[in-house]
Formats: C-alpha cells, structure tokens, sequence
C-alpha cells in the first residue's frame, strides 16, 4: 500500500510540473505577443486585421490560455515583423526575464495554493494581466521577504 501511496503522490507531483512547464510556455509566448504588439503601437484590433486571428483568440494567446500551431504564429511573426524563432524562444528579453524567474523558483510549487482557495491558473491570469514593468518590484518584494531563494 505505501508504494501505490509514494507512487500516486510522486506521480501528481509529476503532472503539477508538466503543467507549470505547459503554462509557462503559453504565458511566456503570450507575453511575448503582448510586448511586441506593445511595442508595435497595435491594437488587438489592428493585429487581428492584420494575422487574420480573430481579437478574443489574440485575448486568449496574450493571456497565456491558448499557444497557436505553427501556421497562426507564422501569421503572427509576420503581422508583427519579427521572426517566428523569436516568438517561440523561451529565451526572455530584460523586460520578461522577471517573469521566467518567478517561474523557474519554486514559489509557485512550495506555496500551498489550493490552502488559499486560490487555482493555480488563476495567479497565471494575474501574472499575464500584470503590467510587466510591475513584475520585477513584485519579485524584488519577495526576495527581501525571502519567499525566492
């Protein structure tokens, strides 16, 4: 019995990974796709016009809910002028690096969520709602609370 015990918890401890790994991808192109399109002075209106995807599936990318297959984030690199291997690199500007720190502590593993009745998924819509300058004040809060080793 233990072993079926140690087995099904390390086995869940698995999937909660497999999870953070799925979100932060999806929030980290989001983000991308956000900061570009930022940087871009363009609407979500004006990037549907231009991508052909429609303004609530860009809602959905930028919220890091939905990650496009490869022929929408060709539209995407196109409408937005930047290469499609820049979309999908996880490697992070100064701008998000904060975010892909906060990922890869362990805060959003040590901290019991669920206590707090609060879904994993939701602190991912926070972190993606988030304006991105704020990110970084909020980890260097943290870290002087030593919640981020």
């Amino acid at each position: 019995m233990p072993i079926i015990q140690d087995f099904t918890y390390f086995y869940n401890i698995k999937c909660v990974e497999m999870n953070l790994e799925e979100d932060y991808i999806k929030l980290i192109f989001g983000l991308k796709i956000k900061q570009v399109r930022a940087d871009r002075e363009l609407s979500l209106y004006a990037l549907s016009k231009k991508s052909g995807l429609s303004k609530s599936y860009l809602n959905e990318i930028e919220k890091g809910k939905k990650y496009p297959k490869t022929d929408k984030i060709i539209a995407l690199s196109e409408a937005l002028e930047t290469s499609y291997d820049e979309l999908v690199s996880l490697k992070l500007d100064k701008n998000l690096a904060p975010v892909g720190e906060l990922f890869q502590s362990n805060i959003l593993k040590e901290i019991p969520l669920d206590h707090f009745g609060i879904r994993q998924q939701d602190l991912i819509d926070i972190i993606a709602e988030a304006p991105l300058r704020s990110i970084p004040s909020s980890i260097h809060l943290l870290k002087l609370q030593n919640i981020i080793i």
